[in-house]
């Protein structure tokens, strides 16, 4: 982990953190610095649409929802080389009581 320097995100303060592992891309993460909450995660994803040529792909969070009381995404906005990529707004989250028996079985 190391400190970088963080980015406005939706007009917000951000502090940031570079995630380095060997064999993995590296991500940065930035997290509000009034709420500490992750607002934005950015890596380098190879793009089907584009002929898997590598682009930069930002998400940010721009809305969390309790769920029993735990903060969970709601409303996200995905960028690809600073383009619009997706943007989703999640409605009706429920954890889940119990999974089925094979929910985690090998295929």
């Amino acid at each position: 982990l190391t400190s970088i320097k963080g980015d406005e995100v939706e007009e917000r303060p951000t502090v940031g953190v570079q995630v380095q592992s060997e064999g993995h891309r590296d991500v940065k993460l930035f997290f509000d610095k009034e709420t500490h909450q992750l607002v934005k995660a950015q890596h380098i994803v190879k793009s089907a649409e584009q002929g898997f040529q590598e682009v930069e792909q930002a998400l940010i969070i721009r809305a969390y929802q309790d769920v029993d009381g735990a903060k969970l995404p709601s409303e996200v906005l995905v960028l690809r080389d600073g383009e619009k990529y997706v943007e989703a707004k999640l409605t009706d989250i429920k954890p889940v009581e119990e999974f089925p028996e094979d929910a985690f079985a090998e295929p």
